[in-house]
């Protein structure tokens, strides 16, 4: 009886060691490489750079900001003309507009655009 439960108990383990399928060199080197976290790493810092770099050509461009904003007041308030009570109903309407742009910069902005380039170009070479 002992026999009977001892092979019970040993064929599940033989037969997920004979599952397991071997590798070859050329495996084993692909998996490595797909996950190496320095790897990632650098192709994560990669990505980085390339953000900072049109990042950094993007400042270059001038900004435009608008927006808007609409007030409706009911019931009784305050007159904002007469600063009397009434009881009418008042809307007020803003609107705006604003852009800026650098027009010097003692060149920072260039030379930002340049190390961008350098790191990115250095960041590829690492991979």
């Amino acid at each position: 009886m002992r026999k009977y439960w001892l092979t019970l108990l040993f064929i599940p383990i033989i037969a997920i060691v004979s599952a397991q399928e071997s590798w070859s060199l050329e495996d084993c080197i692909h998996y490595a490489m797909e996950n190496n976290i320095q790897i990632k790493t650098q192709q994560l810092n990669t990505e980085i750079n390339q953000n900072q770099l049109s990042q950094s050509k993007l400042s270059l461009v001038p900004g435009l900001n608008a927006g808007a904003s609409e007030s409706v007041t009911f019931g009784r308030n305050v007159d904002p003309y007469t600063n009397d009570f009434s009881n009418e109903n008042f809307n007020s309407s803003n609107f705006q507009i604003s852009s800026s742009v650098t027009l010097f910069s003692g060149l920072q902005q260039y030379n930002n655009i340049k190390k961008a380039e350098i790191d990115t170009k250095a960041s590829f070479l690492l991979l």
